[in-house]
């Protein structure tokens, strides 16, 4: 048994994190324990982890499609360094992609910059000042199985925008566990399944996030939870 390790671990995890999960579960349940606090805690661990193959999934998929696209649209695979194109703030992104590839020593290509370059850049090409020179032309081959009546960039951007939060959420450490996680892994796969559907059959090989996110799986980690501690 690890009870006496509780306050241990208390003081190693940031009060300020741990007050979040105390506030949230009190205010669902009524009541909140350390216990109960660290069991959502963990929960929350494995929740974020089951998300990190199809946000990664999403990720890769989305800015090699939008890089094939724009590379055969403009005819120049460094599309992205022309200031006619992007705008200032974007442009900085990339020449922060190109200082850090420098550091490491890595060649400064196309290939090495699309991947340098972090989801938040990919989803500010979303916005409304790239409507026409980007999303006119490009959305037909980047999003090739999206239904164009019922989708335009407007609604693309909230949606990619919404998953960039959860991701960032994720990889901050941040609690996810009380969101809707059915509903924003559905959004992430549908999104998957506009760019390339065979991404999808990759992907249900190796995710587990069904298995996962089940009030099933969650009550038999809680009942194992407790026992340790």
């Amino acid at each position: 048994m690890l009870y006496n390790n509780r306050s241990q671990i208390r003081r190693v995890i940031s009060r300020d994190r741990l007050d979040g999960y105390f506030r949230e579960i009190k205010r669902r349940q009524g009541s909140c324990n350390l216990l109960d606090a660290l069991t959502y805690y963990s929960w929350n661990a494995l929740l974020s982890e089951s998300f990190y193959i199809s946000l990664q999934t999403l990720e890769i998929s989305l800015r090699n499609s939008i890089q094939t696209a724009a590379n055969q649209y403009f005819g120049n695979p460094l599309w992205f360094e022309d200031q006619s194109i992007l705008k200032d703030s974007e442009i900085k992104n990339i020449n922060s992609a190109k200082a850090n590839l420098k550091r490491q020593h890595k060649n400064i290509d196309s290939g090495r910059i699309v991947s340098e370059l972090h989801f938040g850049f990919w989803t500010s090409l979303f916005y409304a000042r790239y409507e026409t020179i980007l999303w006119r032309p490009l959305i037909k081959a980047v999003f090739p199985g999206l239904d164009r009546r019922s989708w335009d960039r407007k609604q693309l951007s909230n949606r990619f925008n919404k998953i960039r939060k959860f991701r960032n959420r994720i990889f901050h450490y941040e609690p996810v566990w009380y969101y809707d996680l059915q509903e924003i892994h559905s959004e992430i796969i549908e999104s998957i399944l506009w760019i390339e559907p065979a991404m999808l059959e990759l992907l249900e090989l190796i995710e587990p996030f069904p298995k996962c996110c089940s009030q099933e799986r969650f009550d038999e980690f809680k009942i194992n939870f407790k026992k340790i501690f």
